[in-house]
């Protein structure tokens, strides 16, 4: 940014967050109140070490001197080369505890072979074959965890995939650091909508897949093919 008659450059402050965004802010002194503004507004769609203006904040003193900070932002720059390698990333796996009907659970065959499951009632016999009270009647539902994987990072441009496989089942989503909890059993994973935000010349983007319940996610319903749309014939 070239400068404004009557201001001067007085402090420049980086960082860099683990994400991979980049601000850089100016501590920019101006001689006047109308000096301050004029150099906000011609701040205004500049770039600053390749970094773009973002914002700007002043405050002045009795005398009639201000000084302004100037933000800008961009994706840390790791390869000049490739845009799609100036990559900053968390992870994340974020817990929850849900209720679900018992009938769901993965043990609930092995239950009804040891606990008289009324099927017309769909519940569980007040009593045991032998007469004694059944520890499970009464019992409609259990806990179950999920989870969903998370992503957060600033890119240079948009990958041309972002956008593929919405709402799909995702056997493999890219773990880095963190452990696929679902690496040993039959649940899969559901890739959810991601969102976007400029920050800068750059582009925050959060990604999210969701683990399913035992079984997986039903492909009929969630798999690639079966979310395609049909041939007009076909409606």
């Amino acid at each position: 940014m070239s400068l404004s008659e009557g201001s001067i450059l007085i402090g420049e402050r980086r960082s860099i967050d683990k994400t991979g965004l980049e601000k850089i802010s100016q501590r920019v002194f101006f001689s006047s109140y109308q000096a301050a503004v004029n150099g906000a507004y011609a701040a205004v769609g500049s770039t600053y070490s390749n970094a773009l203006f973002v914002g700007a904040s002043a405050q002045g003193d009795e005398a009639g001197n201000w000084i302004c900070q100037f933000d800008y932002e961009k994706v840390v720059s790791q390869s000049d080369e490739n845009p799609a390698d100036d990559i900053g990333l968390v992870e994340e796996l974020d817990f929850s505890m849900s209720q679900n009907p018992v009938q769901s659970s993965p043990n609930f065959k092995a239950m009804t072979e040891t606990y008289l499951w009324d099927t017309a009632l769909k519940a569980f016999s007040q009593n045991l074959a032998n007469g004694d009270p059944s520890p499970v009647f009464g019992t409609t539902d259990f806990l179950s965890y999920t989870c969903v994987y998370r992503q957060t990072q600033t890119l240079a441009e948009l990958p041309d995939d972002i956008f593929s496989n919405l709402g799909t089942i995702i056997t493999d989503p890219p773990f880095k650091k963190l452990t696929d909890p679902a690496m040993n059993d039959d649940r899969t994973w559901l890739y959810l909508a991601p969102k976007i935000s400029t920050r800068g010349n750059a582009f925050q983007v959060v990604q999210e897949w969701m683990l399913s319940g035992a079984g997986g996610w039903l492909e009929a319903i969630y798999g690639s093919t079966a979310l395609k749309v049909l041939e007009t014939s076909k409606n």
